[in-house]
């Protein structure tokens, strides 16, 4: 399953439901989530396979923040492979 993670609001309830084969894809404001120590968000997100859109770190100027993340950013063609991978997808 595809969890798509737009709030940050939504996040902890999000990984109370994944499971550990599922994907966590960050988007909106939810690419605050690894920079935000609230609940240890951040190292919860770590145990999951998650993928972070480039185009919203760059519209919040986060991506020099993340270089650490470099391998879980992906690019909209990334996000559609995600989704085509990912079956069923579900909206945070």
């Amino acid at each position: 399953m595809l969890h798509i993670v737009k709030s940050l609001a939504a996040l902890p309830t999000c990984l109370k439901q994944c499971e550990k084969q599922d994907q966590v894809l960050l988007i909106e404001e939810a690419c605050f989530a690894l920079l935000v120590g609230e609940d240890d968000q951040d190292s919860k997100i770590l145990d999951f396979n998650f993928s972070i859109l480039r185009s919203d770190l760059e519209a919040r100027g986060l991506v020099e923040k993340y270089q650490l993340y470099q391998s879980h950013i992906v690019d909209y063609n990334g996000m559609l492979d995600l989704t085509a991978k990912h079956h069923p997808c579900l909206t945070w």
